[in-house]
C-alpha cells in the first residue's frame, strides 16, 4: 500500500474524526465486500479500505501515518486480512458504532433496526443487502433463517423473521452480542531505546479458565528493530472460550515519543542547533546513540551551514526487524541567529563580509 493515500482510499479529509472515519469504513467495507459486490476490482479495492481503516481507526498508526506523510518518501504499510478486520468491526462493541436517526446505537439495536419492518421499508437497498451480510459474522440463533454457507445469503426481504420486529430486537439473549473474539489484542508501549536495542518484558496478564480468575506472567521479547503496529502473539494465553478453546493473546507495539529523535521506517531524524558562528566556521557536535554507551559525531570544516540544511550519517539509524542492517540518521541544522549586534559587531561584519 506503500504511496497509496488511506484518506483518499477512505474518502474522508485528514482531520476527519474517529466517527467519520469508522462510519466511512463501514460503508465502504459493505459496498465491496466480494461475497456481495462481484465486480472485478471489488476484491483488491475491498483489501484497500481494511487496510486504510486498520491505519486511519487506530490512534497511533495513524499519528505515524500523518507524519511519515510529510516526507519525501512514506515508508509506512500495513498488512492486514480484510475479512478480519470487517468481522472484528461488525461483531465487537469496542469497534463497532453507529447511529440511527442520529442517536447513538448498539449493535443490537443498529441490527434491529436493519431488520425491523419499519426499517426495511425505508431503507435502502445496501442497507437492505447489509442484513444478510452481517447476519454472518454474529451467532446464529438455533432455528435457522440462515443458510449454513456465508456464501449463500437468505434475504431478509424475502424472508421474514420473527426474530426481528418492529419493537426491537427480542428473541436474540444479549449475551450473544457478548461472544468473547477468537484473539485478544492488547498494546504494549516501548520505547525508542528498547525498539533500537531490543528488550524482554514480563507482564501479567488475568485469565479467566472454567469460570475461574487466574494469574500468569508472560515473557515478551520484543526484537530490535520492531515498529509500531508489529504484533507479539501468545496462542492459547487468553481466556476461555464457549467451545473449549482458549484465545489468543496478541500484544501489539507502540512506540513512545522520544525527545531526540523521529523514526521514519528504518531511519531517525534528528535536529541541532547551531550558534551563527558555528555555521559558518564550522563545529563537532556529538550526539548520543540509543544504545546509550556511545556517540555518534557530526562535524564541518570550511564548508558553511545553512539553516534547515540536512547531513547524513550513513548506519547510524535503526535496525531492520528483519536483516538487523541499520538505516541512516538524518541531521538537520537549525541555526540560530543573534537577536542584536552592537555597532562595533555591525561594522566589523560589513569589513569581513
Amino acid at each position: 500500500m506503500e504511496g497509496n493515500d488511506y484518506y483518499e482510499i477512505l474518502g474522508v479529509s485528514k482531520n476527519a474524526s474517529e466517527a467519520e472515519i469508522k462510519a466511512a469504513y463501514r460503508k465502504k467495507a459493505l459496498k465491496l465486500h466480494p461475497d456481495r459486490n462481484k465486480d472485478k476490482s471489488a476484491k483488491q479495492q475491498f483489501q484497500q479500505v481494511g487496510e486504510a481503516f486498520e491505519v486511519l481507526g487506530d490512534r497511533n498508526k495513524r499519528r505515524q501515518y500523518d507524519r511519515e506523510a510529510a516526507g519525501a518518501k512514506r515508508s509506512f504499510s500495513a498488512s492486514v486480512n480484510p475479512e478480519d478486520t470487517f468481522a472484528h468491526f461488525f461483531s465487537s462493541p469496542t469497534y463497532f458504532s453507529a447511529t440511527t436517526n442520529g442517536t447513538s446505537s448498539s449493535p443490537e439495536d443498529l441490527f434491529a433496526h436493519f431488520f425491523s419492518s419499519s426499517a426495511m421499508s425505508q431503507s435502502s437497498s445496501e442497507d437492505e443487502d447489509f442484513a444478510d451480510l452481517f447476519r454472518s459474522y454474529i451467532p446464529k440463533p438455533a432455528s435457522p433463517p440462515y443458510t449454513s454457507s456465508r456464501k449463500k445469503f437468505k434475504s431478509a426481504r424475502r424472508q421474514p423473521s420473527s426474530y426481528y420486529t418492529s419493537s426491537g430486537f427480542n428473541e436474540f439473549p444479549r449475551s450473544q452480542f457478548q461472544e468473547k473474539p477468537r484473539f485478544v489484542k492488547r498494546p504494549l508501549p516501548v520505547s525508542l531505546e528498547d525498539l533500537y536495542t531490543g528488550t524482554t518484558k514480563k507482564l501479567k496478564v488475568t485469565r479467566t479458565l472454567s469460570n475461574e480468575t487466574t494469574d500468569k506472567i508472560l515473557t515478551v521479547n520484543v526484537k530490535p528493530g520492531m515498529k509500531t503496529g508489529s504484533k507479539i502473539s501468545f496462542p492459547g494465553e487468553g481466556d476461555t472460550l464457549p467451545t473449549g478453546k482458549t484465545q489468543d493473546l496478541v500484544f501489539e507495539v507502540e512506540e513512545k515519543p522520544h525527545a531526540t529523535f523521529i523514526r521514519k521506517g528504518d531511519n531517525l531524524q534528528t535536529t541541532v542547533k547551531l550558534s551563527l558562528k558555528e555555521a559558518l566556521t564550522g563545529f563537532s557536535k556529538s550526539i548520543p546513540r540509543l544504545d546509550g554507551q556511545s556517540m555518534a559525531t557530526v562535524e564541518t570544516q570550511n564548508r558553511i551551514i545553512q539553516n534547515g540544511q540536512e547531513e547524513i550519517l550513513i548506519g547510524e539509524g535503526m535496525p531492520n526487524e528483519e536483516t538487523g542492517e541499520k538505516g541512516d540518521l538524518i541531521v538537520r541544522f537549525q541555526v540560530e541567529f543573534p537577536e542584536s549586534l552592537t555597532p562595533e559587531q555591525i561594522e566589523s561584519l560589513k569589513n569581513i563580509l
